[in-house]
C-alpha cells in the first residue's frame, strides 16, 4: 500500500504541476537547493536508519527470530527514523517542484500512508515486547521530532 500511495503522489504532483501553473510560487524556486539538501539528507537518514535496523530490516511488518528493540543510532531518539528519511525525501521533492499544489500532494498522501504503517507497526511491537517497547516509545518520538 505504501509503494502505491508513494507512485500515486508522486504522479499526481507531476500532473498537478503542470494543470496548475499557477500554484508555482517565487518563494518555493528560491529554496529548490535546500530542498535537494532535504532530499539527499532524507535518503542519508534513511539509509542510515535501515544499515541500524541491519537484519531486522523488513519491507512488511514481521517479528524475526531473535528480534530486539533497536534503540541506538538514529533510533535513539526515532521510533521510524526510516519514515522520517522519507518525508524528507518528499518535503525536497515538493519543494524542488516550486509548485504548492505538488508540495501537498506528494507530502500530505505519504505521510498519511506512513502514519497507517506506523499504527500498525508499533501494534506489533507492542504485543511483541508489551512494557520493553512502551518505555521505549515513551522516550522517543514516532516520525517529527517535537511534534509526532
Amino acid at each position: 500500500m505504501l509503494i502505491r500511495v508513494v507512485f500515486l503522489s508522486i504522479a499526481l504532483a507531476s500532473l498537478a504541476k503542470l494543470i496548475f501553473p499557477q500554484m508555482e510560487f517565487d518563494i518555493l524556486k528560491q529554496l529548490a537547493w535546500p530542498g535537494v539538501a532535504l532530499f539527499f539528507a532524507g535518503i542519508s537518514l534513511r539509509w542510515l536508519a535501515i544499515a541500524y535496523l541491519g537484519r531486522f530490516f523488513t519491507v512488511e511488518v514481521a517479528i524475526e527470530s531473535g528480534h530486539k528493540i533497536v534503540d541506538h543510532g538514529p533510533y535513539r531518539y526515532l521510533r521510524h527514523p526510516s519514515y522520517t528519511g522519507l518525508l524528507l525525501m518528499f518535503l525536497g521533492m515538493g519543494i524542488c517542484s516550486a509548485n504548492a499544489f505538488s508540495l501537498l500532494l506528494v507530502l500530505l498522501p505519504v505521510f498519511l500512508a506512513l502514519r497507517y504503517r506506523i499504527r500498525i507497526e508499533e501494534t506489533v511491537l507492542q504485543d511483541a515486547f508489551g512494557k520493553t517497547y512502551a518505555d521505549y516509545a515513551q522516550k522517543t518520538w514516532r516520525m517529527i521530532p517535537f511534534i509526532y
